[in-house]
């Protein structure tokens, strides 16, 4: 027997023993810090249908308190256009379950047009987004662990994201610092390498959030506003939600290009020391969203690794 499938079947028989009303799990309270599977994780996730090993990043928002399923996100820092976004149920025990979508970018072929828009013999190289749902099954142990188990469910791509594994590493510093409406009001950006802001986001003091930034593929400037919120004072995770628009398009065109409405989850990170902790000031931000498939079936992803701009 796979350890894969000893894992199967040890979630499989701890889910199937929660049929009475004495072993439902409590869903009308909010996790504590080191009571559940909410954090922020440093993970490897291997495909076995891919064949590809990566280091990611997973953040596991709390359970509010008779709220909807908490939010999951991760990305891959060396490749910040692969992302996951979904949801996550805690199951009896240490079991998880959850639903996410896996975004990427990747390189196709296509036929060259001419003047009159038919194709020609000649093709070309473009970037296409690709988004595949998958589903989680897993185990964790409380402020240590994740291992889960993922499966493809296909997608806006003829491949699905395959089968594979995600094991992380609790990170309680960075996960268990009190979140604060305050540490995320000021200015935040993203430079290039000769210090030109690139990506620029405001958070106000209403908590209310407006950027830019250009899309990884057309490279047109994208316009963001929205909100973030509190889910537990214990953990440094907030969750945030923004609506994306004037993105790729053409101001002279009959028709704008589609809103589309994202969520996901933030932290803090790099916080400069005080004497008092409460007092700690954070000078990264990272940003983990995606958005739902619209009518075309297409979706879209973003990773934002910001910093506090200086004397703010």
């Amino acid at each position: 027997m796979t350890m894969r499938t000893a894992l199967l079947l040890f979630v499989s028989a701890l889910l199937a023993g929660c049929g009475s009303q004495n072993d439902a799990v409590d869903i009308t309270l909010g996790d504590s810090a080191g009571s559940g599977p909410a954090g922020i994780y440093e993970a490897r996730l291997s495909s076995s249908t891919e064949n590809r090993e990566e280091d990611w990043v997973f953040v596991l928002a709390p359970r509010r308190p008779m709220g909807e399923d908490p939010r999951i996100a991760g990305y891959m820092p060396a490749d910040p256009q692969r992302v996951m976004v979904g949801r996550y149920r805690r199951g009896p025990g240490q079991t998880l379950t959850g639903a996410l979508r896996l975004y990427d970018v990747i390189e196709v072929e296509r036929p060259v047009l001419d003047e009159e828009g038919e194709e020609t013999e000649e093709t070309e190289t473009v970037l296409r987004r690709r988004v595949r749902p998958l589903s989680i099954t897993g185990i964790f142990s409380p402020a240590e662990s994740l291992s889960v188990f993922f499966s493809g469910q296909g997608g806006n791509d003829a491949a699905d994201a395959g089968d594979g594994s995600i094991s992380g590493s609790y990170r309680e510093r960075l996960s268990e610092r009190p979140s604060r409406q305050e540490r995320m009001v000021s200015g935040w950006r993203r430079t290039d390498e000769f210090g030109s802001d690139v990506v620029t986001f405001n958070i106000g003091p209403d908590a209310g959030i407006a950027g830019n930034a250009p899309d990884p593929v057309s490279e047109q400037l994208c316009r963001y506003d929205g909100r973030f919120a509190l889910i537990n004072a214990a953990f440094n995770i907030y969750e945030i939600s923004f609506d994306q628009s004037q993105c790729g398009g053409d101001p002279d065109a009959d028709e704008a290009p589609p809103l589309r409405t994202m969520f996901g989850l933030a932290f803090l990170d790099d916080f400069v020391r005080e004497e008092d902790e409460e007092l700690a000031r954070p000078r990264e931000l990272v940003f983990i969203m995606g958005s739902a498939p619209i009518e075309d079936g297409s979706a879209e992803a973003r990773v934002y690794e910001l910093r506090r701009r200086t004397g703010l």
